[in-house]
């Protein structure tokens, strides 16, 4: 994996609640769209478990649903400050990033320090 070499600032907590994880082709129920990161919309898959999923995977169908255009996780990664992570890709304020030890999942910008 390629990207870029980011600190933490901050430390992230992900919040408790079992992450969505989804395969391209699965179809999600929309609702409401996230007012701090409008580039995500709260989406629940079948089996009732919902997350934040990036509008830009999402091909947007009748009746409030959506289908998903790759597979994905809302599985975030908890960092302290002074934690170093590979940042490996960016969509709406968030990077999906890459600890040391080998635990991925997504971080907020804010958290990180500014690319190099």
């Amino acid at each position: 994996m390629t990207g870029s070499r980011r600190r933490a600032v901050d430390k992230w907590d992900p919040s408790d609640r079992e992450p969505l994880v989804t395969s391209a082709g699965d179809v999600v129920t929309v609702g409401r769209r996230d007012t701090d990161w409008p580039g995500f919309l709260w989406c629940t898959d079948g089996a009732g478990v919902a997350g934040w999923v990036p509008e830009e995977i999402l091909v947007l169908l009748e009746d409030e649903r959506a289908r998903l255009t790759e597979d994905y996780s809302a599985v975030e990664l908890a960092v302290k400050a002074g934690d170093e992570v590979e940042a490996v890709r960016s969509v709406a304020g968030w990077h999906w990033s890459v600890a040391d030890n080998g635990d991925a999942g997504w971080l907020p910008e804010k958290v990180l320090t500014p690319e190099d």
